[in-house]
């Protein structure tokens, strides 16, 4: 499945936030329990980046990213998918992390709720990324990549699997295919 969308705005709403939405969004935090969460009536954002990724990769069997974007259709029509493969194998380790490229926490919050995500949702941190969508993505790939091998030499990919702290995965296309075979290499 291709997932990408084409950015034609390269900000990422962070300057657009009033203070109150500010309070809403929270640093990261290692979710300890599979408690489930409701954008409906709670903001469960966190800022994230490319180090607190890679904390949840000593958690998790299989950590999945996902960098999205609330305004792109394209984006959109895929979390179902992807929220429900993840639920099909959580039992077998895979946590999928869904972050967001912008802070327009309406357009999060609505999207999210529309699809049924129950779990803590992440915006890549603006104070460690700055505005630009495009260079915080650039960025991010070179965090998340740094010290692995076999990686390709992309710029940017929506989607990156970790297999127990190891990036075995980046790209643009992902299906429950691809989850499947890497379950079935690093069982």
């Amino acid at each position: 499945m291709v997932t990408s969308c084409t950015i034609t705005i390269n900000g990422n709403d962070y300057t657009k936030l009033n203070a109150e939405q500010r309070k809403l969004i929270k640093p990261f935090m290692i979710e300890t329990t599979g408690n489930s969460v409701s954008y409906e009536t709670a903001y469960p954002l966190q800022e994230i980046n490319g180090n607190d990724i890679k904390e949840c990769s000593k958690k998790y069997n299989y950590t999945w990213i996902y960098f999205w974007i609330p305004w792109c259709k394209g984006s959109i029509s895929q979390l179902q998918y992807f929220i429900e493969i993840e639920k099909k194998y959580r039992d077998k380790g895979v946590k999928l992390l869904l972050v967001s490229l912008s802070y327009n926490v309406e357009d999060i919050k609505s999207v999210l709720s529309n699809t049924k995500f129950d779990r803590v949702s992440y915006i890549l941190q603006a104070s460690h990324y700055g505005q630009s969508i495009n260079k915080s993505m650039k960025k991010v790939h070179t965090e998340l990549s740094e010290g692995q091998n076999n990686i390709p030499k992309v710029k940017i990919a929506s989607h990156y699997v970790f297999y127990n702290q190891t990036l075995i995965y980046c790209g643009d296309n992902f299906s429950e295919k691809d989850i499947q075979e890497i379950i079935a290499a690093h069982p």
